[in-house]
């Protein structure tokens, strides 16, 4: 079982290939850069999030944050059905479907999904954010060898 700092490393890693196969990475600003980064970042983190460690920290304070906001917007029934459904991965056991290859193409392709909705606009250059997830988090169920 791999450290944080090793999904971290094996994320960074995965996105640079990634973007250079898709020859992407020198057609990206710095900032579509960084955005990737941080995407594929979260991605190699989020799969232990169904047990103790630094990602699920990090997500359910981001998520405490996030659901805090809604409703300080009165965006009640937003907040509840996100609250709920934040709640999916502490009920499943550890590498359950969290550590599933169909998971890592969904998850990244729903939230891309949800991206582009609330942007209002399709832009072939935000694929690049979608090919980060879809790595990031392949990179840590490879280090996991679970992705065979």
């Amino acid at each position: 079982m791999s450290g944080y700092r090793a999904h971290l490393g094996a994320a960074v890693l995965a996105l640079y290939l990634a973007l250079v196969l898709a020859g992407l990475w020198w057609q990206l600003s710095i900032g579509e850069i960084a955005v990737c980064l941080l995407v594929a970042l979260l991605a190699g983190l989020w799969p232990d999030v169904d047990t103790k460690s630094v990602g699920q920290t990090l997500f359910y304070t981001l998520f405490f944050a996030f659901d805090l906001w809604l409703i300080w917007n009165e965006e009640y029934k937003a907040a509840a059905f996100f609250g709920l459904i934040i709640l999916l991965p502490i009920l499943g056991k550890h590498r359950g479907f969290t550590h599933s290859r169909w998971t890592a193409v969904l998850l990244p392709c729903a939230l891309y999904g949800l991206y582009v909705y609330y942007r209002g606009t399709f832009e072939p250059r935000s694929l690049s954010y979608l090919l980060a997830g879809i790595s990031g988090y392949f990179s840590h169920l490879a280090l996991d060898r679970r992705w065979i």
